[in-house]
């Protein structure tokens, strides 16, 4: 491993929770999170390839590349046609389901790929700012604290538009399933 790789690897370790939340918190769609989080680091990557000195500043370094890819990423063009819907990929797996299941008798039944496609179906229709705080709960595993402090929202704003999110995630699941 060459000294790039090296500073590379530790500039990764030291930085990738704290970028993938700050993409979280500055992209159009949720879709484009782990797009966005890969062309940063490739695009820091080719950058200290380039520096014959070290950085001196790591965090502040790997955010300046970030907020110029989501500023590229984001033309006026792509912010026109930008949709406000979240990947059923990304949630997958998330443990969504069972917040949503404590009220009703899903937990009788096997979480299936339907159970996600509806709730897909659901949190897409939503605003970005809720399926971006959806995002960063259930598929970063941050804390009701975290998310607070990364969108400078109440801790009590995030977790009213979590919970409100979730109940009404309950309530149209539980329409569909009666019909």
């Amino acid at each position: 491993m060459g000294n790039t790789d090296i500073a590379f690897e530790q500039l990764y370790e030291s930085t990738k929770k704290e970028l993938l939340v700050y993409i979280a918190s500055h992209c159009n769609s949720v879709d484009d999170i782990e797009d966005l989080y890969q062309e940063t680091y490739i695009s820091v990557f080719d950058s200290m390839q380039k520096m014959s000195e070290p950085i001196n500043n790591a965090e502040a370094f790997v955010k300046t590349v970030a907020k110029r890819i989501i500023s590229r990423h984001y033309s006026a063009a792509n912010k026109l046609r930008a949709k406000l819907s979240i990947s059923l990929d990304s949630f997958r797996e998330s443990g969504v389901t069972e917040d949503i299941a404590d009220e009703t008798d899903i937990e009788e039944s096997v979480c299936t790929d339907e159970l996600y496609d509806e709730v897909y179906d659901i949190i897409k229709t939503m605003p970005i700012v809720v399926q971006r705080l959806i995002y960063m709960r259930y598929k970063l595993q941050l804390s009701i604290a975290e998310i607070a402090a990364t969108t400078e929202m109440s801790e009590t704003a995030v977790c009213q538009r979590i919970n409100k999110a979730l109940a009404a995630v309950r309530r149209t699941y539980t329409r569909r399933k009666r019909q």
